[in-house]
């Protein structure tokens, strides 16, 4: 059975830095050699063009988000409804400490059963442990 892990922004940019650590190169090796399949929710695609600009310009935006979605076979997922009114309802039961973003992911990978890489060095102690205790999170670090 195929492995399917979620990706955060800072897992995606883990892998632009010039020398990337061997945990992430490993991890991307999967996606090549189809031991896994890497999910992203389609917004995530504006917080990666923006991470991009910021760190090597706007001139090489349009070109690392294309060879990064042809090159690694990741799975671009569009939100539905039905998710976005179930993020909705985790947000605003969590208010205080989980943005949009980060409820429209756990609600994903809840959903999908999918583990959830991340460079969220607190996820264990931000989230309750009924939402972290139901996921499975893998942690990176920019070294």
């Amino acid at each position: 059975m195929t492995r399917k892990v979620y990706l955060d922004t800072g897992v995606i940019m883990l892998n632009f830095v010039k020398q990337p650590s061997q945990k992430i190169q490993k991890l991307y090796d999967q996606f090549q050699n189809g031991t896994s399949q890497a999910y992203i929710l389609e917004p995530a695609l504006e917080e990666m063009a923006y991470q991009l600009c910021v760190a090597y310009g706007k001139a090489k935006v349009d070109t690392f988000v294309h060879s990064f979605l042809q090159n690694n076979y990741i799975h671009v997922i569009r939100p539905t409804l039905n998710l976005i009114t179930e993020s909705g309802i985790l947000k605003c039961k969590y208010r205080t400490f989980l943005s949009y973003y980060d409820a429209l992911i756990i609600t994903y990978c809840l959903r999908e059963k999918i583990e959830l890489h991340t460079t969220e060095k607190r996820m264990r102690t931000k989230f309750r442990p009924e939402i972290v205790n139901k996921l499975k999170i893998i942690s990176y670090s920019f070294d």
